[in-house]
């Protein structure tokens, strides 16, 4: 048998096709420049170069006899969106760009990398001083066991934990309007040398929601130099005040 190399123009791509056995071996079509005949090869790249063209490609191919053909190398059809100008490479870069989704992965000559969406909206950086950097109008970390961390485009950023129903246990929310909302089944605990509150603070079950809130007096001191005055026999508040919830 006879070893040729040959051109050919890529019509079609299969990722599922059959062979003989009935195993899905993804295979193209191509019509051989030499002849005009069409052939059907299998695309069997190596697993660290795997590519399936798109009709209209060159691709440059082998044949070993009658039967047995297969790809060596795909180029052209890609004058629209290859990088050029301004937006060109640089000596040394390198980049993997999809022909149809568009996203890319730039290695760059002074060491950084980006990782790029196909909208170019989202973008993932290794910066040359060390720096990770994530841009995308939404950004989300979630883990198996339920657990989310996310930040949309509002800046609304949450930490969030389900069950395997989607129902939420916990969460710590920040919203839009600069508000903060901690939502835990057990319990709450803040440890340190000083504490410090300040603000105005509502205390009893229910005082977490708006509809309820207002029912809530407002929690004050007690002592000498307390918002309110304190029995001095037993330091007790002295009664008298719907709006007293806690004192010190």
């Amino acid at each position: 048998m006879e070893l040729d190399f040959q051109l050919g123009t890529v019509l079609s791509a299969d990722p599922y096709a059959k062979d003989a056995t009935g195993n899905t071996v993804p295979s193209i079509s191509v019509r051989c420049h030499l002849d005009s005949s069409t052939l059907t090869m299998p695309m069997s790249s190596a697993a660290w170069g795997q590519v399936q063209p798109i009709a209209g490609y060159k691709v440059l191919f082998f044949r070993f006899g009658p039967q047995y053909a297969r790809p060596i190398m795909f180029w052209g059809n890609d004058e629209d969106f290859m990088r050029k100008g301004a937006a060109g490479l640089n000596p040394g870069d390198v980049v993997v760009q999809s022909p149809v989704g568009y996203g890319y992965l730039r290695l760059a000559d002074d060491g950084s990398v980006q990782l790029v969406g196909g909208d170019m909206a989202s973008l993932v950086s290794f910066l040359t001083d060390g720096t990770l950097q994530v841009q995308a109008p939404v950004l989300k970390l979630m883990t198996y066991a339920n657990a989310l961390i996310s930040i949309d485009d509002a800046g609304v950023i949450s930490m969030v934990r389900t069950d395997n129903d989607g129902n939420v246990t916990d969460s710590i929310v920040l919203d839009a309007s600069h508000n903060a909302a901690i939502t835990v089944q057990g319990d709450i605990s803040l440890k340190a040398e000083n504490i410090y509150l300040d603000g105005k603070i509502f205390m009893g079950a229910g005082a977490t929601v708006p509809a309820t809130a207002a029912q809530f007096g407002e929690v004050v001191t007690s002592g000498p130099t307390g918002t309110y005055p304190a029995d001095f026999v037993s330091g007790t508040p002295i009664p008298g005040s719907q709006t007293i919830k806690a004192a010190s």
